[in-house]
């Protein structure tokens, strides 16, 4: 039973840390907000390298804020 909580709680570790690594690759971020300085979910944000095909589009959550996943190098 001791081994198999170690295992588990190695797993649990490994998993955490993978997360981490995900977001601390998001460099394309930000937040939206209006005019009035109001901050807008739902909003559509999208990235194209320069000469690319492919369009990632992400939405903004509750709070205006937006990451996108880890993108190729690019302009």
């Amino acid at each position: 039973m001791k081994r198999a909580g170690l295992t588990l709680a190695g797993l649990l570790a490994a998993l955490v840390s993978s997360t981490a690594l995900v977001r601390a690759d998001a460099l394309l971020s930000g937040t939206i907000t209006s005019a009035a300085g109001d901050k807008m979910g739902g909003v559509t944000v999208s990235a194209k390298a320069d000469g690319a095909t492919i369009t990632t589009t992400v939405y903004t959550d509750q709070n205006g804020s937006y990451y996108f996943p880890p993108l190729p190098n690019g302009k």
